[in-house]
């Protein structure tokens, strides 16, 4: 069969999801390890028998709703390729909104060292580090945790294969193994879907960890957690950063507020989305 022919085949197979010619272009390049553009200028390129098996496989696996990026163990963010795996969650478009956060408050009061808390892939701390790097010409100093070893794993070799090895990498249930007063910005993705969360049902959430994704009853078992034992490791004044479902803002200011940060704000994403909760800790 030939690539163009296949490549057809597929995006009809996979019509019901959002994407179906993007997903079936990135499975081609998967197997054939090249970029799109090669895709085009190779059209009638006849694909082996093996390749054939790889990429009708990957297809089923899709039309079970895998996600693409597991398929390939490729997730692009803030315009870099990360590895990924069923370890870690697949890095969202709309988390570049807490590396902006950060980056911005960064520049306004520099108060290092930056926690990232929850790292998963390590995508928001690398792309941290080396915009930062990029920018101001100097290193940040700063710190990516995870509760889960595999998680850390995914992040450390990203960070090497991307070039930020100076991020220092901890094993950590949150914020436990950090000591009083230490850091000075602390940021995080960290779960926030409710137990019963309907997304959690048939679609492609269930094939991400989800220790990654459910947080108690409610969803905010982990924000709870981080809010408080924020204001034993942030040095005085330190700002935190959490994201969060878009309809919890108010709940995630409320419990910031209880626990009397100041200056509490929310922020929206690209989509206009609620989407950042910060705060300074007392």
């Amino acid at each position: 069969m030939q690539l163009a022919s296949w490549l057809k085949h597929a995006s009809c197979a996979l019509a019901q999801f959002d994407t179906p010619k993007l997903d079936a272009d990135l499975l081609m390049c998967h197997v054939l390890a090249c970029n799109r553009t090669t895709l085009y200028a190779w059209p009638e390129k006849t694909l082996t028998t093996d390749q054939l098996t790889q990429l009708n496989a990957l297809l089923k696996r899709r039309l079970l709703g895998e996600p693409v990026a597991y398929l390939t163990e490729e997730r692009e963010f803030w315009s870099m390729d990360f590895t990924v795996n069923k370890s870690v969650l697949v890095p969202r478009p709309e988390t570049e909104l807490i590396v902006e956060l950060t980056l911005k408050a960064l520049q306004e009061k520099n108060t290092e060292p930056v926690l990232d808390a929850g790292t998963g892939s390590g995508a928001i701390a690398i792309a941290l580090s080396l915009q930062w790097q990029k920018d101001q010409q100097q290193t940040l100093n700063i710190i990516a945790s995870d509760k889960s070893q595999a998680a850390l794993n995914v992040a450390q070799n990203n960070a090497a294969r991307l070039g930020a090895e100076q991020i220092e990498f901890v094993q950590s249930d949150w914020l436990s193994e950090f000591s009083d007063n230490s850091i000075g910005l602390i940021l995080s993705n960290p779960p926030y879907l409710a137990a019963d969360d309907p997304h959690l049902d048939g679609g492609p959430l269930r094939f991400e960890p989800a220790s990654a994704l459910v947080s108690g009853p409610d969803g905010l078992d982990a924000i709870r957690a981080l809010i408080k034992q924020a204001l034993r490791v942030g040095k005085p004044g330190c700002k935190v950063l959490i994201e969060h479902g878009y309809a919890q803002a108010d709940q995630v200011q409320a419990l910031m507020q209880a626990s009397h940060y100041s200056q509490v704000e929310t922020h929206k994403d690209l989509n206009d989305l609620d989407r950042v909760t910060s705060g300074f800790c007392p």
